[in-house]
């Protein structure tokens, strides 16, 4: 299958990256701007880049502060 590259998103909410995709899977990470040229692009304009299997639903006010 040809590989794709989705351009300038941020996984994880950090700082902007290509992600290079073989099939179904991410093969590579890189910095935004320096992934190759070939196969389809994709520009993710910024958005985040997480997981499929990840909850993404979060009480920042409590879960994320060690609070019950």
């Amino acid at each position: 299958m040809a590989s794709r590259t989705v351009t300038g998103v941020r996984p994880w909410g950090g700082d902007p990256a290509d992600l290079v995709l073989d099939g179904d899977r991410v093969s590579d990470v890189r910095p935004a701007g320096s992934a190759p040229v070939e196969g389809e692009r994709i520009d993710g304009a910024g958005l985040l880049a997480l997981p499929g299997f990840v909850d993404s639903h979060a009480h920042v006010d409590n879960s994320w502060w060690g609070k019950p």
